[in-house]
């Protein structure tokens, strides 16, 4: 954002930033719901951590 030209329309900027932040939050959202869904009551713990293992960096 440091970058922008001078032109540039700051409602445009934000915006084109709430949209893509939604896109964001929605696509996460389908995704946690689709890892999850079916998993039974005993498997519960895994299955709500089986979609955040990826975002956990090696120690």
């Amino acid at each position: 954002m440091f970058a922008l030209p001078v032109h540039v329309n700051l409602a445009a900027l934000l915006i084109t930033s709430s949209v893509m932040g939604l896109g964001h939050v929605f696509s996460v959202v389908s995704f946690i719901t689709v890892m999850t869904t079916g998993v039974t009551e005993e498997d519960e713990g895994v299955g709500s951590a089986l979609p955040l293992t990826g975002q956990h960096p090696r120690s």
